[in-house]
């Protein structure tokens, strides 16, 4: 059966697999979880679930991860294509994956660091957006029960990704 929606929930929970169509291209064909979870481009990274797109520049390759370092930090991935060095990337980091301290023991080692914009408290998950001291803004969710710091305005945090929830996709024309 084919079923033509605009609706991503219905899509997501229906289908065996996924068409997502761009200005009448295909981008990517999958299961559900793959879409989500190795989107092939960035508009599919972002159009399936929430996304943090970050740009950086790829510093090194070791087997299937790779290095790559943006204005805010240092982040390694999975690679979804084998980059060569100093490749532009998108970097994908996906809200609910974000690992949250408090920011007043972090060092400039490369981590992502910034202040609390504001908080959204919709029931059982929290969703803060959090200005990064060198210019970017990321979303990131979690349970509102989680451990670590309360998410409140103006609260200076330390953000990471573990390096398989990172991917790496090739910056869009």
């Amino acid at each position: 059966m084919v079923l033509v929606t605009h609706d991503q929930d219905e899509a997501m929970d229906l289908s065996d697999r996924v068409a997502v169509m761009r200005a009448g291209r295909l981008q990517q064909v999958a299961a559900p979880r793959e879409l989500y979870e190795s989107p092939a481009t960035a508009f599919v990274a972002g159009f399936v679930g929430e996304s943090n797109l970050l740009a950086g520049a790829v510093a090194s390759v070791e087997g299937e991860l790779a290095v790559v370092r943006m204005r805010e930090a240092i982040a390694s991935g999975r690679r979804v294509a084998p980059p060569a060095w100093a490749t532009p990337v998108l970097v994908l980091l996906r809200p609910a994956a974000a690992a949250l301290s408090d920011a007043s023991g972090a060092t400039d080692d490369g981590g992502l660091v910034g202040a609390v914009q504001d908080v959204a408290d919709p029931g059982p998950i929290e969703r803060a957006r959090v200005r990064l001291d060198r210019g970017d803004t990321v979303t990131v969710t979690r349970p509102r029960r989680a451990k670590g710091p309360r998410l409140r305005e103006g609260l200076r945090i330390a953000l990471s990704w573990p390096p398989h929830e990172a991917r790496f996709l090739a910056p869009e024309l």
